[in-house]
């Protein structure tokens, strides 16, 4: 339950002067939390979906998120990972919903709680591979069913989706066209936060707009996944990005070992 999870790897191995692939401790305590990251983001220029976050239940007298942005809303866990804490009934159109939404998660243990406006559009996913803050490598991933159509354009992309093994989409890469402005934001975002290594970076393309959802640094890694699913689709197989990965990440750590 710790919003620190993901960086205890990167702080042991860093303590005992030990090379590693990913971000640092840094980064990931940062990404971990789906408000801050967003104000990181916002910061260089990556546009945000409005918010309210519910750090406890007493907070709940004064939540009314239909006075803030119109509905409907995502009501999600603020530091989980995975879209633990998201199914059906994390949308929701009215501030009674949205309410009984965040006691649920609080029961659940699975507070404090962000409210996020829903953006309608595509989901994708904006892969990069870092080379000491520079993008040397990128796709743009998304989820197509048997007709071309993005089976999230309107509804959420929930835990039980993610845990489908038979699922009625398949992962792409996209050549469409997105504003340059993005790439040049997401890479002044890499040298703020320093090792990256590689990150996943998903939003909504919505009217050609991307609209940032979350930063995710402790990347899933199977062919299934958007991140080795899109460079597969893109004709970057597997081994030749893990290779590329590693590589990049051993100079990653060694110009910062030479500061």
């Amino acid at each position: 339950y710790s919003r620190n999870r993901t960086a205890i790897v990167p702080s042991i191995c860093e303590a005992n002067g030990m090379r590693y692939v990913g971000s640092d401790t840094f980064v990931q305590s940062v990404c971990q939390d789906k408000s801050l990251s967003k104000d990181c983001c916002n910061r260089v220029g990556i546009p945000i979906p409005k918010e309210i976050v519910v750090y406890s239940l007493s907070e709940l007298d004064i939540f009314f998120p239909e006075s803030h942005f119109s509905p409907p809303f995502v009501i999600k866990p603020l530091f989980s990972a995975c879209s633990i804490g998201i199914n059906n009934n994390s949308l929701c159109f009215t501030n009674k919903e949205a309410k009984q939404r965040v006691e649920e998660l609080f029961e659940l243990c699975l507070g404090p709680v962000v409210c996020e406006e829903f953006i309608e559009g595509d989901e994708i996913s904006l892969c990069v591979i870092e080379d000491q803050g520079k993008i040397i490598q990128s796709c743009l991933s998304t989820y197509q069913d048997d007709n071309g159509k993005c089976p999230f354009f309107d509804r959420l992309y929930t835990f039980e989706d993610k845990m489908n093994n038979m699922p009625s989409w398949k992962i792409s890469h996209s050549a469409e066209f997105l504003d340059s402005n993005i790439w040049r934001s997401i890479e002044l975002l890499i040298r703020q936060f320093d090792k990256v290594d590689y990150l996943r970076i998903d939003g909504k393309l919505s009217k050609n707009k991307f609209i940032l959802i979350e930063l995710t640094p402790d990347i899933h890694l199977s062919l299934k996944s958007s991140f080795v699913g899109g460079f597969n689709s893109k004709g970057i197989s597997p081994s030749m990005l893990m290779d590329l990965i590693i590589r990049t990440s051993l100079k990653n750590s060694s110009s910062r070992l030479m500061l």
